[in-house]
């Protein structure tokens, strides 16, 4: 008889389910772990679909992608020893930073440097942020002010000229205005992430693995708002150490036809067809590889561009 049944019945309370013999909490904790365990096969046939691999596959993914994670969140948030972060710092390789220097050099422009959550992003962008571009104004576009044992492994790492505190912008406390003018100064450098989930701002549709999803539109939008080049740039993890790729400096678009959004769209798209590149050779190393179907456009976007998910 089940215990809700004796006690309508008069009968005395019992402390377990007739399921078995097994105590009461014990099989909500199975039922708890059944659920979670469903979830995370749906999930996972999510995720199957969407990169077009087999679930067994997506599974060794995934868990790839939740070591790698770990590994680096420590890296990145706990203060290191000396030697640990030397060792990180001493196998950056970045072929593109004599360019990119140059380019410095030549341009007194301001521009945006494009990049993603994707490897050792802060150790790499660091990198190529430090040297030469430490004489002009670098700016880091940041979710949440970063921890002080951060700057400390940055600057142990890769030498005193890496940014500090004061080039920090944390995003909830400044606007659009307020980065059109950082940008409408001579030789400003301003450091923004387009990869970023649906909740940290607007979005434009693209293509991503051939089908249409949403990704950030704010770098493009800033850069076309105020006729400043783009520059992507991503870090990797390879077997030889970590290496920094920095693409070609990409030219705002003019309105198409007086069409905003239009030069918007294909500006973003510029930069996700760079990030697919990388994504699709290294998937494991995508901080929100495992919120990839939130990309997906669920249905047909909005006047303005906007993607209603």
């Amino acid at each position: 008889m089940h215990p809700a049944t004796a006690q309508l019945a008069g009968g005395r309370s019992s402390t377990t389910d007739d399921v078995a013999g097994k105590p009461a909490s014990l099989v909500a904790r199975l039922a708890s772990y059944a659920s979670q365990r469903s979830q995370y096969a749906q999930h996972t046939d999510i995720l199957s679909v969407c990169l077009r691999e087999p679930r067994h596959h997506v599974r060794r993914l995934c868990r790839d992608n939740w070591r790698f994670l770990t590994r680096t969140e420590r890296r990145r948030h706990l203060l290191q020893s000396p030697h640990v972060v030397r060792k990180i710092g001493n196998s950056i390789a970045c072929e593109t930073k004599t360019a990119f220097d140059s380019l410095l050099k030549a341009d007194s422009r301001s521009r945006i440097i494009a990049t993603f959550h994707f490897g050792e992003f802060t150790y790499g962008i660091s990198y190529l942020m430090s040297g030469l571009a430490a004489k002009y104004p670098r700016y880091f576009l940041s979710l949440a002010p970063c921890r002080p044992a951060t700057y400390t492994n940055m600057q142990r790492a890769i030498g005193p000229s890496v940014a500090d505190r004061r080039s920090e912008i944390v995003l909830a406390e400044t606007s659009m205005r307020d980065l059109s003018a950082l940008l409408r100064q001579p030789k400003t450098n301003l450091v923004m992430f387009c990869d970023l989930p649906h909740e940290f701002g607007e979005r434009i549709d693209v293509s991503f693995l051939q089908r249409q999803a949403a990704f950030p539109k704010g770098p493009a939008t800033l850069a076309l708002l105020n006729r400043v080049p783009i520059v992507p740039a991503i870090c990797v993890q390879e077997a030889g150490g970590l290496t920094v790729h920095c693409g070609q400096q990409i030219e705002p678009p003019s309105a198409i036809g007086g069409d905003r959004t239009e030069a918007i769209r294909q500006l973003t798209q510029q930069l996700v067809d760079y990030f697919a590149f990388y994504f699709l050779k290294f998937p494991a190393q995508w901080r929100y590889l495992q919120r990839l179907p939130d990309y997906f456009v669920l249905s047909e976007p909005s006047q303005d561009g906007r993607c209603k998910t």
